[in-house]
C-alpha cells in the first residue's frame, strides 16, 4: 500500500510518498497534493475547476452537486 504523508512544521511543509520526501516549502496546497497524487498513481484522475466566486458569494456555500457549481 502507498502512503502520501502530509507533514506541517508550522511555516514549513513536506510532502512524502512511502517514507520518501518529494516536496517541501512554506505551503503545500490542496491542488499540489492532489497533483502529486496524480502523477505517482495514487489517484487515477484529478481535476481542479475554478468557481465563478461572484456566484459562490451569492448562494454562499457549494451546492451537494457538482454538476451545480458555476465555473470560470
Amino acid at each position: 500500500m502507498t502512503t502520501l504523508t502530509f507533514v506541517d512544521g508550522d511555516d514549513w511543509c513536506g510532502l512524502y510518498l512511502d517514507g520518501g520526501l518529494i516536496h517541501q516549502g512554506h505551503e503545500l496546497s490542496v491542488r499540489e497534493m492532489f497533483s502529486y497524487a496524480t502523477l505517482h498513481g495514487l489517484i487515477e484522475t484529478f481535476e481542479a475547476l475554478d468557481v465563478d466566486t461572484e456566484w459562490l458569494e451569492e448562494v454562499g456555500q457549494l451546492p451537494d452537486n457538482l454538476s451545480d457549481v458555476r465555473t470560470r
